[in-house]
């Protein structure tokens, strides 16, 4: 399924319409893939989102980039607790040279008709700014030296207090 603005049932349709209504700097890179950059609360995200008829699935790939220079050996093992706590999505890490990029990534499987609304759409795109400024603190403190995994996850899980 291609880009057309009047087809309300393409994903990348309902991205771009999105992207409109909500200002957000968008680009269509092709028929079949936008990208789009969003304010987050640390920092704006580069969000890609493609369709993909091979798989027929909608992809979202949520991105930030980071220096190279600043990985240690406890990504791994935080990226483990990370994705341990979400349902929706994953966290992952790509190592490239002077810069490496952290991605949040879903795929949203489509029926044999691939359509999909702007409301599914815009709920994933929620879900990835969300989940990236969750876990936003808690990559830097460990990415800074500041703490280590163990430590760098309670800042995105608060303890509880009190009881029910």
């Amino acid at each position: 399924m291609h880009y057309d603005s009047e087809d309300t049932g393409c994903g990348i349709s309902c991205a771009v319409n999105l992207a409109i209504r909500h200002n957000w700097e968008h680009e269509l890179s092709d028929d079949d893939q936008v990208v789009m950059a969003i304010e987050g609360h640390w920092k704006t995200y580069s969000l890609v989102i493609r369709q993909v008829e091979a798989d027929n699935t909608l992809r979202f790939l949520c991105v930030y980039r980071i220096s190279s220079e600043k990985i240690n050996d406890g990504i791994y093992d935080l990226l483990n607790r990370i994705n341990d706590l979400l349902w929706i999505g994953s966290i992952v890490f790509t190592y490239c040279g002077d810069e490496s990029s952290i991605f949040w990534r879903y795929a949203l499987q489509l029926g044999p008709e691939p359509a999909v609304n702007e409301e599914q759409v815009e709920t994933i795109i929620n879900q990835a700014i969300e989940t990236m400024d969750k876990f936003y603190p808690t990559l830097m403190s460990l990415l800074a030296g500041d703490t280590d995994p163990e430590r760098a996850i309670a800042l995105a899980t608060p303890a509880s207090i009190g009881r029910a």
